[in-house]
């Protein structure tokens, strides 16, 4: 199995472009109740992505104010992608080793989608023994995917 049978179906991934506000990304993240977005570039390219983990850190250290400040200030830049051929086992172990939720999906240079870590505890737990998915529950739980994306 590939990550593209993982997210088949899965909706479009959301994003926000660099200039918007922290504010209006924490809105739509809030809206449809997720806590990641892609932060793409106007000809649709990858310029980072941001989570609600880090617009929590941000208010923590006292960003300022949040209505005007741009997520291209606390947006991740160096993002890690995968492809939609990947093996489902080589992207949890590169995303716990990590320690980010969530993972683009790119091909052909576009991303095509968004692998999350939810996603692929729910795969395994479909797949594999009672022994690898307690092995991936604890590797979730333990706090090493926490942080981050």
């Amino acid at each position: 199995m590939s990550i593209a049978t993982i997210i088949e179906g899965h909706p479009a991934p959301l994003s926000v472009a660099p200039d918007n506000t922290i504010q209006n990304a924490a809105e739509i993240m809030s809206e449809h109740r997720i806590g990641f977005l892609l932060v793409l570039n106007e000809d649709g390219s990858l310029f980072g992505v941001i989570s609600e983990r880090d617009i929590v850190h941000d208010v923590a250290v006292g960003g300022g104010d949040y209505a005007k400040r741009p997520v291209s200030g606390i947006a991740t830049t160096a993002v890690k992608t995968c492809l939609p051929t990947d093996d489902p086992h080589d992207i949890f172990e590169r995303m716990t080793a990590g320690k980010f939720r969530h993972m683009p999906v790119a091909e052909a240079g576009a991303i095509i989608g968004v692998i999350s870590m939810s996603d692929l505890l729910r795969h395994f737990e479909q797949e594999s023994t009672p022994a690898a998915r307690a092995k991936a529950f604890q590797a979730f739980f333990s706090g090493d995917a926490i942080p981050g994306g």
